[in-house]
C-alpha cells in the first residue's frame, strides 16, 4: 500500500503538469493494446492459412494452394496468391 501512496504523492507533487503526461500515457497504452490485439488476430489468421498451403505446397499441388489463398482474405494469402500466380508466368516466359 505504501507503493500506491508514493505514486499519489508523486503525482500530486507534480501539480498540473501531471495530467496531460497521464492522458498521453492512457492513450499509449490503449493504442498497444490494440495494436497487441490486432497483431495477434493476423498472426493467428496468416498461421491457419499456412497451415492449409504449406502441405500441397510440398506436394506440389500448385493449383491447389491457388485456390486456396484465392479464396482466403488473410495477408498471407494475398503475397502467397501473387507469388503462385506469377510462378505459371515465368514458366511461359522460358518457354519463349
Amino acid at each position: 500500500m505504501d507503493f500506491f501512496y508514493s505514486i499519489v504523492s508523486f503525482f500530486t507533487s507534480g501539480g498540473i503538469f501531471m495530467l496531460p503526461i497521464l492522458v498521453v500515457f492512457a492513450f499509449g497504452v490503449a493504442i498497444a493494446v490494440e495494436r497487441y490485439i490486432t497483431l495477434a488476430i493476423v498472426t493467428n489468421k496468416n498461421q491457419a492459412v499456412w497451415d492449409k498451403v504449406q502441405p500441397l505446397l510440398t506436394d506440389g499441388e500448385f493449383d491447389e494452394a491457388r485456390k486456396v489463398t484465392s479464396d482466403d482474405e488473410s495477408t498471407i494469402s494475398q503475397v502467397l496468391n501473387m507469388g503462385l500466380s506469377l510462378q505459371g508466368a515465368v514458366r511461359r516466359r522460358e518457354d519463349i
